[in-house]
C-alpha cells in the first residue's frame, strides 16, 4: 500500500485478534475453571448445610424430650396433659411460622 491510499481499519488485524479471543470451549479457559470451582464450593455449602440442620434435628430432640421429662418431673400428674398440649402448641406454631418464612423466602 502507498502512503497515500488511506488505510482499510475495518478488517481485523488476525495477528492481534487471535490473542483477545477467549473461547469458552477450552478446557483450561479461566472461567470454566471458575464455574467448576463455584459449582464445588456450592456443593461443599450445601453439604455443611446439611450437617448442620441434622445436628440441629438431633439437638432439637434432644430438648423436645428433656422438657417432656421436666414436665412430668415438676407438674402434678392432673396437670401435665394440659403442660404438654400447651408445649406442643408453641413447638407446632413455631415450626409452622418457620415453614412460612422459608416458602416466602422462595418465592
Amino acid at each position: 500500500m502507498s502512503d497515500d491510499q488511506p488505510r482499510d481499519t475495518t478488517m481485523a488485524d488476525p495477528e492481534t485478534d487471535h490473542e483477545t479471543e477467549t473461547h469458552s470451549d477450552e478446557p483450561g479457559n479461566d472461567a470454566d475453571t471458575e464455574s467448576t470451582r463455584e459449582r464445588f464450593e456450592r456443593y461443599l455449602t450445601y453439604a455443611a448445610l446439611g450437617l448442620f440442620v441434622l445436628f440441629a434435628l438431633v439437638a432439637a430432640v434432644g430438648v423436645y424430650t428433656s422438657i417432656e421429662r421436666a414436665i412430668g418431673i415438676w407438674v402434678t400428674h392432673e396437670f401435665r396433659p394440659f403442660f404438654r398440649a400447651g408445649f406442643n402448641l408453641v413447638v407446632l406454631l413455631l415450626a409452622v411460622g418457620g415453614a412460612a418464612r422459608v416458602l416466602r423466602r422462595l418465592d
